[in-house]
């Protein structure tokens, strides 16, 4: 960010401490998790802008497997403006006969970073929890589709970006985007797609794009 202004890059990797306590926060306690010693994954399936959402039943769906194949518990995060994205979800999943717990809403930022912080994987799109997640160290896939995922993501053998490289994608350039209709780019990513994602990280491959 400083090269234009021809300041050079410090050497090294740059270091980010979020401020997560080494304390529990007393609201993290009455969260709905998994029992303790179960492994979970951060589903964040809000977010600010509702054309990077993608679909609550390739969330729900993605959820099932997650538990099934790779053994971990989903879990939503979220804040209480995603309670609508996070509820549909949910229907969808309880009509799967799919175990979901919901920890959105409830507790402040604090809380839900330390709980990222305990999650053994976040995946979510493109939102300020997806930074939080990669700022905290934890492993990471993060779906892109109007936002440049090259400027974006996180880099890393502990992160990858899920996208479909569609002639119109990214379109969502320094705060402007081009009027869209069919958000294409976000319903072609697949459930395949992201959990193949979440396999890599979880094995720490080199990171990948999944651009199929």
């Amino acid at each position: 960010m400083l090269g234009p202004l021809g300041v050079a890059a410090a050497a090294g990797a740059v270091e980010v401490f979020p401020s997560v306590g080494a304390q529990e926060p007393n609201g993290l306690r009455q969260l709905p998790l998994p029992p303790d010693g179960c492994q979970f994954v951060a589903l964040h399936a809000g977010g600010q802008h509702p054309y990077k959402a993608w679909n609550p039943a390739s969330f729900a769906a993605l959820a099932g497997r997650l538990r099934d194949e790779l053994g971990l518990a989903p879990v939503l995060v979220g804040g209480a403006s995603e309670r609508r994205a996070a509820n549909a979800v949910m229907r969808i999943a309880a009509r799967s006969e799919i175990p979901l717990v919901s920890a959105v809403g409830p507790a402040p930022l604090g809380d839900t970073a330390a709980l990222i912080r305990k999650a053994r994987l976040f995946v979510g799109t493109d939102s300020g929890l997806a930074h939080l997640a990669g700022a905290i160290g934890i492993p990471t896939v993060v779906l892109f589709g109007p936002s440049d995922h090259a400027k974006w993501g996180w880099t890393g053998p502990r992160h990858a970006v899920a996208r479909k490289d569609l002639p119109c994608s990214p379109c969502f350039i320094f705060g402007y985007h081009r009027p869209c209709g069919t958000v294409a780019c976000m319903k072609a990513i697949g459930v395949n797609d992201v959990l193949a994602a979440c396999r890599a990280v979880l094995q720490g491959e080199p990171a990948q794009v999944s651009e199929g």
